[in-house]
């Protein structure tokens, strides 16, 4: 279900058929989805076209207009049409035909995808059904690297004898009857015009700071996602070793800090148990009770004995326990201080090497925050 509150942009590759654009819109529409931006990645010929046809021509305004919609509702103007460019002299691509072109697509489609993943306040409806098939295969490759849960990939699918027609935007209300090629003429009442909706593996194992680097290709991305990959599925197991405080992966290991330490193995425990949603839970939900159970699981592997919540201060390391709880005047605090936390353990797993499925990280779920690890709770184990 798709938050009201968000942006919805509607992502589309286009050449040389604005139609899909229209009869995307129109597919949505039937479904009763909403859009509240157009976002077109093109050539200087598809650009050309979609500005003549969709804007000077109004099909936009005039598919507005038959089915109610605001057109002010829906941003789109020549703003909001991105053409491709080489990154060296900066002129844009006419086509897509080369090698050359076809990587600086790739690159640079996926950069624009990364992107608008990274605000949190904006859903994509990414559309792969136009442009040259590598633009489309790229779109969808981008939503896999970057795409989040609410984020979706479709695919138009019109009956042929409507499909790219010249004349077919969309499925008027009042029948219309056009020209074919073969001499035929057909009502528009017999087109069919469905939005097939693919299902797609979001990795995210490629981390949105990737393309930061001026250097980095799309190519670099999915290598470096593949090893990432490769590396995951090469290990049986996350091992949290409890009396040395190390977290353990194949062959790397990474020690923290009794704190770092303390809040890894909380929700590596979440997770163990899939409590909250799947192992992700809010920080307003640790309470002294939680934290109570974690003191009494530690300190009987760290010293043998076992001390609860209010008494876990005699071990030196009580301060920081009590500063985790998150409740009254210091919830903002204690939120605060489990992101830093998050942060530091982090950056150390990251220094290791070790793929951001075993690091501890956040996701939106109704409207809150809530935090947890990625990794298949069945591979976490605990040693003594």
């Amino acid at each position: 279900m798709v938050d009201q509150q968000k942006r919805r942009v509607l992502l589309c590759v286009a050449g040389m058929t604005p139609q899909i654009i229209t009869e995307t819109l129109y597919a949505l529409h039937q479904k009763g989805e909403a859009v509240d931006e157009i976002v077109v990645i093109t050539t200087l010929k598809g650009k050309d076209i979609l500005v003549e046809t969709l804007i000077k021509g109004g099909k936009l305004d005039e598919f507005c207009q038959e089915f109610g919609i605001d057109r002010n509702s829906i941003k789109f103007s020549e703003k909001n049409i991105i053409l491709l460019q080489k990154p060296d002299d900066h002129t844009y691509l006419e086509d897509i035909r080369t090698e050359e072109e076809n990587e600086i697509a790739g690159n640079q489609i996926c950069e624009i995808v990364r992107d608008y993943c990274r605000d949190e306040n904006t859903v994509i409806h990414a559309s792969i059904a136009g442009g040259r098939k590598t633009m489309g295969v790229y779109l969808a490759y981008a939503m896999s690297l970057f795409g989040r849960a609410g984020d979706k990939i479709s695919h138009v699918l019109v009956s042929s004898d409507f499909e790219t027609h010249p004349e077919f935007f969309y499925k008027p209300r009042k029948a219309v009857m056009l020209d074919l090629r073969d001499g035929r003429k057909v009502s528009t009442d017999e087109a069919e015009v469905s939005l097939a909706e693919i299902p797609f593996v979001r990795l995210r194992g490629a981390r949105l700071e990737l393309f930061d680097d001026e250097q980095t290709t799309y190519k670099s991305v999915v290598e470096r996602t593949q090893k990432d990959l490769e590396f995951i599925e090469s290990v049986s197991e996350l091992q949290l070793i409890l009396k040395d405080r190390r977290l353990k992966v194949s062959a790397r290991e990474v020690k923290l800090t009794p704190q770092e330490f303390f809040v890894y193995y909380m929700f590596a425990k979440f997770r163990e148990k899939s409590e909250g949603r799947n192992g992700f839970v809010s920080l307003d939900t640790i309470d002294s009770t939680k934290l109570d159970d974690f003191c009494r699981e530690l300190s009987r592997a760290w010293e043998g004995i076992e001390r609860g919540f209010k008494d876990f201060g005699l071990l030196k390391r009580g301060e920081f326990v009590q500063n985790l709880e998150v409740s009254g005047e210091t919830r903002k605090d204690a939120q605060q201080r489990y992101r830093e936390v998050f942060s530091k353990i982090n950056k150390k797993l990251e220094e290791r090497g070790i793929p951001e499925v075993y690091r501890i990280c956040s996701e939106k779920f109704n409207g809150e925050t809530i935090y947890g690890i990625r990794l298949n709770g069945k591979k976490i184990k605990f040693k003594s």
